[in-house]
């Protein structure tokens, strides 16, 4: 039975962030974060492919980024397909990873950044022996 008057009310009033509110914030934080990234990308000055293939550890960077934003972004929307209601304890968890989701894919890029320089270094420098 569904509570109607004062009681619809109260039980309207307590629930801490309703779901889609979340949802919809969290949305517009990986949209932004994405946004954020596009920007990163240079033009080169060389418009030769050439100079386009010499930006390859960015474009690669950003291509590991938006997969690994957009896994997230999917994942979580379909949590929040399962649940009722927003908790405290969700909104909080909810928060901290959306603030720590650009640090952990700046993190990735310089792992991969790194192991992709540190390959390619080697494989200067085998031929020399």
């Amino acid at each position: 039975m569904m509570p109607f008057g004062y009681a619809a009310v109260r039980a309207k009033k307590a629930r801490f962030v309703a779901e889609e509110r979340l949802v919809a914030f969290t949305d517009a934080i990986i949209a932004i974060a994405a946004t954020i990234m596009v920007l990163e990308l240079v033009t080169p000055e060389d418009t030769s492919i050439h100079g386009l293939l010499s930006q390859w550890p960015t474009f690669v960077a950003y291509l590991i980024s938006f997969d690994l934003i957009y896994l997230v972004w999917l994942n979580h929307h379909n949590a929040f397909r399962k649940i009722d209601h927003v908790t405290p304890g969700v909104f909080i968890w909810n928060g901290i990873w959306t603030f720590f989701l650009p640090i952990a894919t700046l993190i990735l890029i310089l792992i991969m950044v790194v192991a992709m320089t540190v390959g390619m270094f080697r494989m200067m420098h085998t031929d020399e022996k």
